[in-house]
């Protein structure tokens, strides 16, 4: 049985699914997952501009946007967001929460996961400081990265078939592989898709909106992740999945910049960029 549905913690305890095509006997199931399968243990700090949402994960991309899934858009992840979250449960120093203002789904997405633009926007109450260790940036270029690239995921969600949750901020690396190669439904994925695979390991349950990044490590010790995609689906019966899905950060790049440079919002990749369109981000 093929099946579609998002990765977030409540969508899996509720069941949320929807079918896309009947019951065949051996088909695999795809489906949105909560947490990383088999990770490691992240150090406090490694991932400083991680989100931690109610059911579902995010990342901060400017002092005051957060961004994560649509499928995401739900009452609940939209207040006490966790920024620097490294520990479940905590909000002790250095994590500062915020709530959304304002939340804004791509014009493009649909609630299908199979059509792509699995992209949404948070605004912030206020703003958060950012911390100099780490610098994310959004990856631009529609051709990065490519097949073979080591990528790493990063989340809370489910960490084993036993459902246990991490008290911890995971990671994992994996391995991109050709958008054709992304199960058996492939052929109707477009360019706001990317994909990974490892027999060993995956983003699972809770895990949406999160990031995937590629890490650089520069002269001074600083480091440079580059955000290019955030958690969309899984393809395979349970975790471990045949193939994690992922949200492809160039393909919504112009949306989300029109959407945050255009309402004037403070953000470093603004800078000297040209709005096209400037759809509303309007508060609650």
């Amino acid at each position: 049985m093929k099946v579609f549905s998002p990765l977030s913690l409540l969508a899996l305890f509720a069941g949320t699914v929807v079918v896309s095509a009947a019951p065949a006997k051996g088909d695999d199931e795809l489906f949105v997952q909560p947490h990383i399968y088999n990770g490691e243990t992240a150090y406090q700090g490694q991932f400083p501009y991680f989100v931690d949402l109610e059911t579902c994960s995010a990342q901060l991309i400017a002092p005051r946007v957060v961004l994560t899934a649509a499928h995401c858009n739900a009452p609940e992840n939209k207040r006490n967001l966790k920024i620097g979250q490294w520990e479940r449960g905590s909000s002790d120093f250095p994590v500062q929460v915020r709530k959304c203002i304002a939340w804004l789904d791509h014009p493009d997405w649909d609630g299908d996961i199979t059509n792509g633009s699995d992209y949404a926007l948070c605004y912030l109450n206020k703003p958060v400081r950012m911390y100099p260790n780490v610098t994310l940036t959004l990856n631009e270029d529609p051709e990065y990265p490519p097949v073979g690239t080591e990528t790493t995921a990063i989340g809370m969600g489910y960490r084993s078939i036993f459902f246990g949750l991490p008290r911890y901020l995971q990671y994992t690396e994996l391995p991109i592989i050709a958008t054709e190669d992304c199960g058996a439904q492939a052929d109707e994925f477009d360019e706001t898709i990317l994909c990974t695979s490892d027999p060993s390991t995956s983003t699972c349950g809770g895990d949406s909106g999160g990031p995937l990044v590629t890490i650089e490590v520069n002269e001074d010790g600083t480091e440079t992740h580059k955000l290019v995609g955030i958690t969309s689906f899984g393809y395979g019966i349970f975790c471990p999945t045949l193939v994690s899905g992922f949200a492809r950060i160039s393909a919504g790049l112009t949306w989300i910049k029109d959407t945050i440079c255009g309402n004037g919002v403070q953000a470093d990749f603004c800078d000297g960029y040209v709005v096209t369109d400037a759809p509303s981000l309007t508060p609650f």
